[in-house]
């Protein structure tokens, strides 16, 4: 028996946290008071009189999810501030906040004549992960007059995806000057890796003094080290004041949880930095590890027509199928005609060299739109391609659905829209022809069945789940569940399918999309008012339904469309479009797309992780997709709804969009 869940929004804010939570993330647990201390500590630190100080404790409230609390102040004193090294500080915490758009001031102080605040530029833009176009940064980096501004320039760079400044960090631990190997030492316990670890252990002997010394000891701890741990909890306890600051300032990205007890401590500090840089810690320590990532777009291909445009472009990657045995990945697409959601049939691209060059759009005569009954129109949309590993094949699944001869969707007879898949093969690039999934109960509860815009998973036994969204023969709201299904390579059939999820108005439930991530599955969902999220032990029988918020428990601002997930094997990501990116001139603010970390055990997306992915150019993004490709990158693909054989007076063209989200460590999960 399929149990039916309905959740009355008005309930929904009373239900305690009952989710799954993943049980792989390391961190302790803050009482309430505790909690509390911690946000009085940095509220004081950020009204204070000191103004280095006041920049901290903006960074740990961002860092404890009050990124809100820190724009609202800081704001207002970017049109009083002069001092460029200030100037550099409030820019940054504002960004580090959320609101991207005092990136401008950091890049503008980087680039001008004035060399006052090139350094606090260089370090403020490493440190919100942001080079601009790349060109200042260069710059910083090419001069050796000031190493200083080099190293800083050297970890921004990397952080934006130049990989050739990291060996000048390493080589510059053994400069003869200790304050320029003491920032190299920092610098690479943020970029580097536990290989990292002797280089650094090597220059221990050489430190002239405990400051020194305690850098690189920090520098170890954030590495992994297990000495440079044990050292930094040591150095909660030093009498000398900034030692003791810097190791409540790394406690948290070191993730010793084991100091929880030292940083409490530490909330009654005679320093008034160390306090603050204890309660940042604490806070950091009670949320989920954050993994960083380089978020960065380009055009796969742009057309500009005046009666069609792309859209639906989803991707999946083929293993050691491309260029020197990396993957190839094929992105289906197709084209909207004008009228609301009516699309033509399948195109594909493919790519052997990870998106560098494309071939296609190709039309797939097998998947072409057909002639029905009545001139009716019979096509398959809202297509998610996936690799099958059990099979050796890639898998598209679709809705199939019925136009009029005008392009009207018809849904007056059951099996208007059904599950359709195909399959295709890559070592005969070909494709199969479209096939139906079939399903009981049609003329009740599956009168509808799409699987459209959704994430799907294969299981470790081969059997796929496929959440859908159904509507009965009478048009009431859509409800969404997961179909379990097996697949013999070649024939789709229903086993069962979970709990149905429903909510009266605004069309239910519906495009609902699947991941799971450290053994527990995690379901976003589409409503008209609002995003939503659950969790399950099985993918099939869910917790109570949420709406996405922040961390500081604000609306995430995401309607009416689509969210999709990106799963690392250290950290869960959402991919979303909101309110509140000063995008109201788009209809649905779809546009632009963003990407965040999300803290799997509250359901909350981790507002200071934001980044922008595709860009907003005057006009809405279609429906996106989502995607591993290689260890090392996810993709996010989109195209401009631009129905015009001119551009957009603000940029759009017609691209076609490939979002390309390069992880910091290795994605275990993907081969």
């Amino acid at each position: 028996m399929n149990a039916t869940v309905r959740i009355c929004f008005t309930i929904l804010a009373l239900l305690p946290r009952l989710w799954s939570s993943a049980s792989d993330d390391p961190r302790i647990s803050l009482d309430t008071a505790t909690h509390a201390k911690c946000l009085s500590v940095l509220r004081g630190g950020l009204h204070g009189d000191e103004f280095w100080p006041s920049m901290h404790a903006a960074e740990g409230l961002t860092l404890g999810g009050q990124g809100l609390e820190v724009v609202e102040y800081l704001t207002p004193q970017l049109t009083t501030e002069t001092d460029d090294q200030h100037l550099c500080g409030i820019a940054r915490e504002i960004v580090r906040a959320g609101d991207r758009s005092a990136v401008q001031i950091m890049l503008n102080i980087l680039a001008g004549e004035n060399n006052y605040g090139h350094v606090h530029a260089a370090e403020s833009l490493f440190k919100v992960f942001d080079i601009g176009d790349g060109q200042s940064m260069q710059r910083a980096y090419a001069q050796s007059d000031n190493l200083k501004l080099k190293l800083m320039a050297a970890g921004a760079l990397v952080h934006g995806g130049v990989g050739q400044p990291l060996q000048t960090v390493r080589d510059l631990l053994k400069d003869g000057d200790p304050s320029n190997y003491t920032i190299a030492a920092w610098v690479l316990g943020q970029i580097g890796d536990r290989s990292d670890i002797p280089r650094l252990q090597a220059q221990l002997s050489r430190c002239p003094d405990p400051a020194t010394r305690a850098n690189f000891e920090h520098a170890l701890a954030i590495l992994g080290d297990p000495d440079g741990q044990q050292a930094l909890q040591q150095n909660l306890t030093s009498q000398d004041n900034a030692i003791r600051t810097y190791a409540a300032t790394f406690a948290g990205d070191a993730r010793v949880i084991t100091a929880r007890a030292r940083l409490t401590i530490m909330l009654d500090d005679s320093h008034p930095d160390a306090r603050i840089r204890a309660a940042q810690s604490l806070l950091m320590l009670a949320s989920p590890k954050v993994l960083r990532f380089e978020a960065r777009s380009g055009a796969v291909f742009k057309e500009l027509n005046a009666k069609s445009c792309w859209f639906h472009p989803r991707v999946a990657a083929l293993p050691a199928l491309g260029k020197d045995g990396r993957p190839a990945v094929v992105m289906t697409i197709q084209k909207h005609l004008g009228v609301s959601d009516h699309y033509s049939g399948l195109y594909y691209l493919r790519t052997n060299d990870l998106g560098e060059t494309w071939t296609g759009p190709t039309e797939i005569p097998e998947l072409a739109s057909q002639l029905g009954e009545n001139n009716e129109t019979i096509a398959v949309c809202d297509v998610t391609p996936g690799w099958l590993t059990h099979s050796g094949k890639l898998l598209a699944i679709g809705v199939k659905l019925r136009y009029s001869p005008e392009g009207e969707q018809l849904v007056d007879k059951a099996r208007s829209h059904e599950c359709a898949y195909a399959t295709y093969d890559p070592t005969l690039d070909k494709w199969s022809a479209w096939k139906l999934l079939e399903m009981p109960d049609t003329d009740g509860k599956f009168f509808l069945v799409a699987p459209g815009c959704v994430q799907w998973l294969e299981q470790s036994d081969g059997t796929l789940l496929i959440p859908v969204y159904i509507q009965g023969p009478h048009g009431s709201d859509y409800t969404a569940t997961v179909l379990h299904c097996s697949y013999d390579g070649l024939k789709l059939k229903y086993i069962t399918h979970g709990d149905e999820l429903t909510t009266p108005g605004g069309r239910g439930f519906y495009e609902p999309s699947l991941t799971r991530f450290q053994e527990t599955y995690y379901l976003t969902l589409r409503h008209d008012t609002a995003a939503f999220v659950t969790t399950s032990d099985d993918g099939l029988h869910f917790a109570p339904v949420k709406k996405w918020t922040f961390d500081d428990e604000q609306d995430l601002g995401s309607y009416n469309t689509q969210t999709h997930w990106l799963t690392h094997g250290e950290g869960l990501f959402l991919s979303y479009t909101r309110r509140g990116a000063d995008n109201d001139h788009i209809m649905r603010n779809r546009a632009p797309i963003f990407i965040a970390q999300v803290d799997p055990q509250t359901l909350q997306v981790l507002r200071r992780t934001e980044q922008i992915l595709l860009p907003e150019r005057g006009v809405m993004l279609g429906n996106f997709g989502t995607a591993s490709i290689s260890p090392h990158e996810s993709w996010v693909t989109d195209a401009e709804f631009l129905v015009s054989d001119k551009p957009h007076p603000k940029g759009a063209d017609g691209t076609v969009w490939l979002g390309r989200v390069k992880w910091s460590r290795p994605n275990q999960s993907v081969e």
